[in-house]
């Protein structure tokens, strides 16, 4: 299918809830008193997904359709040159036409060039063999191997044994076969009606899947939803496609934002919040938020997604339906990046509009890679230039005598990469630091003495309400609610989180309600 009848297909697909494309099935047309331009999808004997076009007569047209793998036919001209032997038996002599071996057998060698042009679905290159009929002239007759195979026809003369040798052109038709990649589905804002098909053909592939009669899983879905971009939707059970979607880079989807009822940040045409003690979904860019957990709005109704987030609810809304049982299921899919969203191209040294060209037509000047530095385990006495150095920027900072709040400091510090640090107040040197992935460090863990997520040479845990903090991996916790175990305690950082006092500890320092040491964080994007 071609490049031209996907785009033409998506926008139907955007069109289907306006009355402006029919669906259909099928290959042939007929008339549907259509208004001319109008797209009907459509779908090939194969399976392939296509369209049809209204004509100015007001009839669709024929599907579209070109096979899987892509298909084409190509005209070229060759010229080859073949030796022979043959033995035969005549009587007299005399001329004749005839197609095939005639009267004698032989074998013959021959070479020809051709040219072709073919149109195939999605990018590629194909190969292919192609059939011909070519006439030629000559005193033999043999088979000839080569690109092509044919016959052809001949006059000569002879009795009994002889050479030859022949030139002769011919012009044929040749089918050819190749494996391409299809192009990127980049659709902004919620999509109605999306089919599964198209989100499969766009290179996405299912991470995540539940019930709303589930109460959600929420480290699962991010565990297991790890690419660069997610399309997150619901649909009814039993139903392939898909009632209500919409797709954004992981990172966006993903990023934390206050518990409160209009908290959302815009990306690609939507609304996005997530909380992990709160909802989860998204709403038309532009529309208010009624969030109390979940979004209650009905503006634009029917665009907007909402999911329970650890309360131990189901539910809670596809679009106008809001279910609390298995009638209708979550699911989240993922593919490799970029976006490729609009056909804007700026000096990013990335391929944004996903044509295989990067900062095409473009005089950017050329930007020397940084390697990602890091560092495993916890770290003591570390210079905060070093850090700097990193590519780390502070995102939060208070000191013991605070009250902690994990869910203030993960919305604040909501890139890639987390550095989690402790010193007195004004010095130069971290006391002590750690780092790593933000999805591990801010990991939910249970209020339990020994719960942990161990990563990148430390054990963390994240408990709201609870305690925050890191170990060295392989010691032995005991969070009460802060870790006081005894054994490696230079490396053991713990605040209190959600408690009516300070604290806990830097290292050998016990701080409850010291003033005079900080607590700080650090971001950067990833890698670690």
């Amino acid at each position: 299918m071609s490049e031209q009848i996907f785009r033409g297909f998506l926008t139907c697909l955007m069109l289907i809830g306006l009355g402006a494309c029919v669906p259909g099935g099928g290959g042939g047309g007929g008339g549907s008193d259509c208004a001319e331009g109008d797209l009907r999808p459509c779908q090939c004997d194969d399976g392939e997904l296509s369209s049809r076009i209204c004509d100015d007569q007001g009839d669709y047209g024929e599907c579209v359709c070109s096979g899987g793998e892509g298909e084409g036919e190509g005209e070229g001209e060759g010229e080859g040159e073949g030796e022979g032997e043959g033995e035969g038996e005549g009587e007299g002599e005399g001329e004749g036409e005839g197609e095939g071996e005639g009267e004698g057998e032989g074998e013959g060698e021959g070479e020809g060039e051709g040219e072709g042009e073919g149109e195939g679905e999605g990018e590629g290159e194909g190969e292919g063999e192609g059939e011909g009929e070519g006439e030629g002239e000559g005193e033999g007759e043999g088979e000839g191997e080569g690109e092509g195979e044919g016959e052809g026809e001949g006059e000569g003369e002879g009795e009994g044994e002889g050479e030859g040798e022949g030139e002769g052109e011919g012009e044929g038709e040749g089918e050819g076969e190749g494996e391409g990649e299809g192009e990127f589905l980049s659709l902004p804002g919620p999509i109605l009606a999306l089919p599964f098909d198209a989100a499969a053909f766009g290179g996405f592939e299912v991470c995540f899947a539940d019930s709303y009669a589930d109460d959600i899983d929420h480290v699962a879905m991010r565990e297991q939803c790890t690419d660069d971009v997610l399309l997150v939707g619901c649909r009814r059970t039993g139903v392939e496609d898909f009632q209500l979607a919409a797709m954004g880079l992981r990172d966006e989807v993903f990023r934390p934002v206050p518990d409160q009822s209009e908290a959302a940040h815009p990306h690609n045409g939507s609304q996005w919040y997530f909380g992990e003690t709160y909802s989860f979904g998204f709403a038309p860019e532009g529309v208010p938020l009624q969030r109390n957990q979940c979004d209650t709005a009905d503006a634009r109704g029917d665009e907007r997604l909402c999911w329970h987030v650890g309360i131990g609810s189901a539910g809670y809304r596809c679009g106008f339906e809001t279910p609390f049982d298995d009638s209708y299921e979550r699911v989240v899919m993922q593919r490799p990046g970029p976006l490729c969203v609009g056909e804007e191209v700026s000096c990013d040294g990335i391929d944004s509009d996903c044509d295989g060209r990067v900062d095409e037509g473009l005089e950017c000047e050329p930007v020397e890679p940084v390697d990602p530095i890091g560092f495993e385990g916890p770290r003591v006495a570390m210079p905060e230039i070093e850090v700097f150095e990193m590519g780390f920027e502070p995102c939060y900072s208070d000191t013991y005598a605070d009250f902690f709040e994990g869910g203030v400091m993960s919305a604040a510090c909501d890139q890639g990469v987390l550095l989690v640090a402790c010193r007195p107040v004004g010095d130069d040197e971290l006391t002590l630091a750690a780092m790593g992935l933000r999805d591990q460090v801010l990991r939910p863990v249970p209020d339990e003495a020994a719960a942990a997520t161990r990563h990148n040479g430390s054990q963390w845990y994240y408990g709201e309400g609870f305690s925050f903090g890191f170990a060295p991996e392989g010691a032995a916790l005991s969070r009460n609610s802060c870790d006081t175990a005894a054994g490696q305690e230079d490396l053991r950082l713990c605040w209190h989180d959600g408690q009516n006092f300070g604290g806990y500890r830097c290292g050998n320092n016990f701080l409850n309600g010291d003033a005079n040491w900080e607590r700080i964080v650090y971001q950067r994007p990833g890698p670690i």
